[in-house]
Order: structure tokens, then C-alpha cells, then sequence
């Protein structure tokens, strides 16, 4: 997390990165498949509104959601960054 400069000193903007799996499984067959993601938040500035509000631009890359079959194949997938 990094402050503002000059008169924004009170915005605070964040970085975080995440990271996730998850594995599905149906009892009845074995089957299974995995869900997983992983993604870095960055805020890169902010405009003061009024007062202590501010507007902030935030940029989100990675690939937040993969989906993969039982034998590793990729199913589905997003990636990309947006702002």
C-alpha cells in the first residue's frame, strides 16, 4: 500500500494479489475437476471527489478463472488485465 502525494495524502491505494484452487469432485462417479485463479490488484491513482471520497483507477491481470478436466486439460479459461 502506498499514500497519496501533495494534497491526496489521505488516499491509500492498494495492491493485492490472490490465488485460489478448488477441486470438485462427484461421490457417485469419481469424476472430478479443478477451478482455480489467480489474479494481481493494483490501484494506480485516485482523484480526489470531495472531502475524504476519492475515485480510484484499478488495474486487474492475470487469469482470475481456469477450469480444468480430470486429466489436466484446460476446459476453460479468462485472462487478460482490466482497467
Amino acid at each position: 500500500m502506498r499514500a497519496g502525494k501533495s494534497g491526496d495524502r489521505s488516499a491509500f491505494f492498494l495492491k493485492d494479489t490472490s490465488s485460489y484452487r478448488e477441486i470438485h469432485t462427484n461421490r457417485d462417479t469419481g469424476e472430478w475437476f479443478v477451478v482455480r485463479g489467480q489474479s494481481v490488484t493494483n490501484e494506480i491513482g485516485a482523484t480526489r471527489v470531495e472531502g475524504s471520497v476519492f475515485e480510484f483507477v484499478s488495474v486487474v491481470a492475470g487469469q482470475p478463472f481456469v477450469v480444468e478436466d480430470s486429466s489436466g486439460k484446460v476446459v476453460l479459461r479468462d485472462r487478460g488485465a482490466v482497467r
